[in-house]
């Protein structure tokens, strides 16, 4: 799928089968906070962006760019960029 970041994160949500209020609790973001994210238009920060991606079990470069990196390459990334935002 293309489309924007946003699209792609709800594709991730509707995925995971779990309710928005279950993952945002489960990432330790607060019950509300994907609700806002999609429907007051708002825009993560990359800490909070990679926790619900860590939760979702989808890449952060995924979503923001909808580039699907194979595990080695996500790990390599990782390692090259750590601390680099």
């Amino acid at each position: 799928m293309q489309g924007t970041w946003q699209d792609r994160l709800k594709e991730a949500v509707a995925a995971d089968g779990r309710s928005m209020r279950a993952i945002s609790d489960a990432a330790d973001l607060g019950h509300n906070f994907l609700s806002e994210l999609f429907n007051k238009r708002k825009e993560p920060g990359i800490d909070k962006l990679r926790r619900l991606c860590d939760e979702l079990h989808v890449s952060v470069t995924y979503i923001v760019t909808g580039v699907d990196l194979g595990p080695e390459d996500e790990e390599a990334g990782d390692a090259e960029g750590a601390g680099q935002f």
